[in-house]
């Protein structure tokens, strides 16, 4: 059984910090309600300055996303804005670092973990799903039960109506495949299959509001999900070593709706797993709400999707792989005249004995960095491997000579 006090005690009290004045005081209206009868762990301290309207900050502030309501947008403290470097991602793409109250209970995550936790500690998912399609290198199961059961209450149902589980092995390291999935404010640039918007609303420590509106479909118009995407132990899946796991609990009430799209309920675990250094196992688990009418074929469709995300990351990531590879074959053969072949480094005849174990040094970085190259992009690069060797035996047979 999961332990529900344990992650309660956990929860510290913090200011929270909601989009824009408006949403903050729909906020502040509806926790002064519910205050009396929330446990003191859990209760908010607030920030005056929510009562303010807070001076514009766009500079430091990446561009709004279109369609996305301008009171999702939440202008930070310059501080906390500065913008890291993203693999995967176009430069710009800011990470804010904010520590407030996670706007869902830590025993939400622990519920989600214990009810979805056989699908990721099964070696074959076989045993306890049903396998429908594969589908750009994704496979795409559905839950045998029709909605994940919970063990806890004797395998009642007590999760959304549907769900589906996708798994997936992308050719690129597990802190690519974990940075590209965590940093939501980029997804819109890499999934446009799936995504009109997605925007991290609130930070938390190891956690964060996000907000993603979904591209209409045939027979589904345009839902729009609110949930909280946490960090949590790999272990807790049966997950290997250098393993990392994200739970998405849903949070469909924390933000207003917006009028261009239906709000959906969402929940969902992703495990990401090293096969090697430059290889990654994926398993996610999703079930869904997607409210509204929808006859039974729309809604299955609606939910092969969400899984089918898998897909559309793993052709970014490879074919940024494929085009980093091939820039760095273009590369190396553009300088090996000048690094490995020009007279004046290999055959020169004025070359003292310290040029020359400088320059055999040199050659024996260059080799080992081929090596390297040819491992992580899975090339060949026999021909500028041989080159190297055969300028080290060039330069090892004239210091045995005398140097000169």
């Amino acid at each position: 059984m999961y332990n529900r006090s344990l992650h309660r005690s956990l929860a510290l009290a913090a200011s929270v910090t909601v989009t824009g004045a408006f949403a903050a005081r729909v906020y502040r209206q509806q926790e002064e309600e519910e205050e009396a009868g929330r446990p003191a762990s859990l209760q908010h301290h607030h920030n005056p300055l929510l009562l303010q309207s807070p001076a514009p900050l766009t500079k430091h502030i990446h561009e709004p996303v279109p369609s996305l309501p301008s009171f999702f947008l939440s202008p930070r403290p310059p501080a906390a804005c500065a913008a890291a470097p993203v693999p995967g991602l176009p430069a710009g793409i800011p990470e804010f670092h904010q520590v407030q109250q996670p706007a869902t209970d830590p025993a939400d995550t622990d519920s989600i973990v214990f009810r979805m936790q056989k699908y990721f500690t099964t070696a074959s998912l076989e045993e306890v799903a049903k396998f429908k399609k594969e589908k750009a290198g994704v496979k795409i199961y559905t839950v045998k039960e029709g909605s994940i059961p919970d063990p806890a209450i004797g395998g009642r149902k007590t999760g959304l109506p549907v769900a589906r589980i996708g798994e997936a092995v992308i050719n690129a390291p597990l802190e690519q495949v974990a940075t590209l999935w965590w940093v939501f404010n980029g997804r819109i640039l890499w999934d446009k299959v799936n995504t009109l918007a997605s925007e991290v609303v609130e930070e938390y420590k190891n956690a964060r509001l996000v907000y993603i509106k979904g591209t209409p479909k045939p027979m589904i118009s345009s839902r729009d999900f609110v949930f909280v995407s946490h960090k949590v132990p790999a272990g807790d899946l049966g997950g290997s070593f250098g393993a990392q796991a994200f739970v998405q609990t849903n949070a469909a009430n924390s933000l207003p709706e917006n009028s261009g799209a239906v709000r959906g309920n969402i929940n969902s675990i992703i495990l990401l797993e090293p096969v090697d250094g430059y290889t990654t196992r994926v398993r996610y688990v999703c079930e869904i709400e997607p409210k509204g009418w929808l006859p039974t074929m729309a809604v299955e469709a609606a939910a092969d999707d969400l899984p089918g995300v898998l897909g559309v990351m793993k052709a970014h990531l490879e074919s940024e792989a494929t085009e980093d590879a091939e820039a760095l074959v273009r590369r190396r053969a553009s300088l090996r005249e000048k690094d490995h072949t020009h007279p004046l480094l290999v055959d020169s005849v004025t070359a003292s004995r310290e040029d020359l174990l400088a320059l055999k040094k040199l050659l024996q970085t260059k080799l080992e960095e081929a090596k390297r190259d040819e491992k992580k992009l899975n090339l060949s690069l026999a021909e500028l491997k041989s080159k190297i060797q055969n300028d080290l035996k060039k330069v090892e047979a004239r210091l045995r000579a005398g140097g000169k």
